[in-house]
């Protein structure tokens, strides 16, 4: 009896929905996009553009939320006395300027989101180019960025903006 509870639980807790919105809905928008965009930076930039605007329409943000979370206690985590429903996180490298936070927390459902690298002052990162390489073979991308910031005075208001609208 006590299995049966234990694995209805499970299923109940699974993210069934959100696999499915993902392979029918963003994974092939993601395939056509990749299909007429040949720069990796460009791309990359365009996600974060596309985050950047769902951000600005919270009921949409707080729908998919609401549909798409998902919580398991066995998973909840303690990482330097901070609290986490799991310990699945985003490297720092694809915000780096912390322009939507709140998209991709609500979104991705990550348990701890890190950004940057944000500098002192704000500084280009490598000029050369290419500053991303795609790797289609392996289906991703090197990322040749450098350290580009808008610097800590202007990515600080984000982070501020952030933390008001997930608390």
């Amino acid at each position: 009896m006590a299995n049966t509870l234990m694995r209805a639980e499970r299923e109940r807790n699974q993210p069934k929905v959100l696999s499915t919105f993902y392979r029918k809905r963003v994974f092939p928008f993601i395939q056509e996009l990749n299909k007429h965009i040949d720069d990796a930076e460009i791309l990359h930039n365009s996600a974060i553009l596309f985050l950047l605007c769902l951000q600005k329409i919270p009921w949409v943000l707080n729908s998919v939320q609401t549909n798409y979370e998902y919580k398991n206690t066995a998973l909840r985590t303690n990482i330097g006395n901070i609290d986490l429903d799991h310990p699945f996180g985003l490297a720092p490298g694809f915000d780096k300027n912390c322009r939507a936070p709140v998209s991709i927390q609500k979104l991705f459902g990550f348990g701890l989101l890190t950004f940057g690298t944000v500098t002192r002052y704000q500084q280009e990162g490598r000029k050369e180019y290419p500053r991303m390489v795609r790797l289609d073979e392996d289906k991703s991308a090197i990322n040749f960025l450098g350290f580009p910031s808008w610097g800590s005075d202007r990515v600080l208001p984000n982070l501020i903006e952030a933390r008001k609208l997930l608390d």
